[in-house]
């Protein structure tokens, strides 16, 4: 039924399949579904995205931003509500011819995990919130149940159709990027964060993902998977984002290390793409001077630069901690939390925050407590490290590249999320989980 061949130079001891004419029928297309709700979940979730980032610059204050006063638009409730019900739907069918093994090694522990969260959800949660929208808060319940995507990323089979999938989005989402760059008319720096760091918050995993993944990289297309990176990198410079250069410079780690395992070999490629970088800052500085991206460009590099230095952690962590108490961290407050957070954009200096804190472990213990963080590392994170160490395809090595960064990124402001920057690692945290059986092979 199955040939294979390999699918790169280094890595001739993986295979994939090619399948034969006959194969391909209707029965397939049921097969195929849960990868088309997610694709059309991802499109939902873009356009939710984009109608938000529309809205944001009418709350805009003086030195900052309170998120306290933002009214979204009906679109965005519409394209949100979409995304959920189809990547959730996309989990649950998955789920359902999902590999025996998978749900002996792995379906204890996603059910404590599923169990953890219903625990953070009745703690937090009265019965008329529960039988409301606050039912999707990005505390609630759904941020448990969103990770049966997974199951999509476990299937082998359908890595084929989600690294075009991941193109798309690198090439949509740097996009947005570039346009927003030069739609911003000054270096401030909230003015750019409004206008694309919610965008390039999603760009950097395709972006990643692009970098990592398996194929040749002899031929010219090899080095246009180096653009939507770029454009991440100088769309930081913008919003002046420290944790984005070190997840840059993580990722060129990452990438290192897979290429190394992979028997590329990348100094020659290093060396020329250092060149051409810096030929374009010169070119820029000498020619593009006195056109107004570049000076915005300039300006933001400056200011960058002036809070390399600026602790913006320490007196976040000390008044959580003052209002906060550590016992209660052990079952956690539940869904809809808050804390007294003076920084968090309102009126009075001790604002109630119904958000989390600038790190993502801490905020899973914030709202679930122990037994969410446990499970969650227990089923999210735990199988990249085995899966890169001993990968059964070159598929899943990059997958659990990419969850080794995400894992990383929680020990700044990241957490999990019902937006399309977390459906991707959710993809790859599943292809890790995910075990290659005879023929069908990532």
């Amino acid at each position: 039924m199955f040939r294979t061949d390999t699918i790169g130079p280094g890595a001739s001891h993986y295979e994939r399949p090619r399948v034969a004419a006959s194969d391909l029928s209707l029965g397939a297309i049921p097969c195929r579904l849960p990868v088309l709700l997610t694709a059309v979940g991802m499109v939902a979730s873009t356009v939710a995205l984009w109608s938000l980032v529309q809205a944001l610059s009418s709350f805009v204050k003086p030195g900052g931003f309170d998120f306290s006063l933002v009214e979204k638009p009906p679109l965005y409730y519409a394209a949100h509500g979409l995304e959920i019900l189809c990547v959730c739907c996309a989990g649950l069918i998955a789920l359902t011819s999902a590999q025996p093994h998978l749900l002996r090694r792995y379906g204890l522990r996603f059910l404590l995990f599923l169990f953890a969260g219903a625990v953070m959800a009745f703690r937090g949660y009265s019965w008329s919130a529960a039988l409301s929208v606050q039912i999707f808060s990005s505390s609630g319940p759904f941020i448990c149940i969103v990770s049966v995507l997974m199951a999509v990323g476990a299937q082998p089979g359908n890595w084929k159709i989600l690294d075009k999938v991941f193109l798309w989005m690198a090439i949509a989402y740097s996009a947005f990027v570039v346009v927003g760059m030069f739609g911003v008319q000054s270096a401030d720096r909230w003015e750019a964060v409004l206008a694309i760091q919610g965008f390039l918050n999603v760009l950097y995993w395709p972006a990643t993902w692009i970098l990592l993944r398996p194929g040749s990289w002899r031929s010219l297309a090899g080095w246009l998977r180096y653009i939507p990176f770029a454009v991440f990198a100088v769309g930081s410079i913008f919003t002046q984002t420290r944790l984005n250069w070190v997840m840059i410079l993580a990722a060129l780690v990452a990438y290192a290390y897979v290429q190394r395992r992979r028997h590329n070999h990348m100094a020659p490629r290093l060396i020329l793409a250092a060149g051409l970088g810096l030929w374009l800052i010169l070119f820029s500085t000498e020619y593009l001077s006195n056109t107004k991206f570049v000076q915005t460009l300039q300006t933001s590099a400056d200011a960058f630069l002036s809070r390399m230095d600026e602790d913006t952690r320490t007196g976040q962590l000390t008044e959580f901690f003052t209002n906060v108490q550590i016992s209660e961290l052990l079952l956690g407050r539940g869904s809809l939390a808050t804390w007294n957070w003076s920084g968090s954009g309102g009126n009075d200096s001790d604002s109630e925050w119904a958000g989390g804190t600038d790190f993502g472990y801490l905020t899973l213990l914030f709202y679930g407590g122990v037994p969410l963080l446990l499970t969650y590392i227990a089923v999210h994170i735990a199988p990249a490290f085995g899966a890169i160490s001993r990968p059964q395809s070159e598929w899943q090595r990059s997958c659990a590249a990419i969850v080794l960064l995400w894992a990383l990124r929680m020990f700044s402001s990241t957490s999990p999320s019902l937006t399309i920057e977390y459906y991707p690692v959710l993809l790859c945290m599943g292809c890790c989980l995910g075990q290659a059986s005879a023929g069908v092979v990532a």
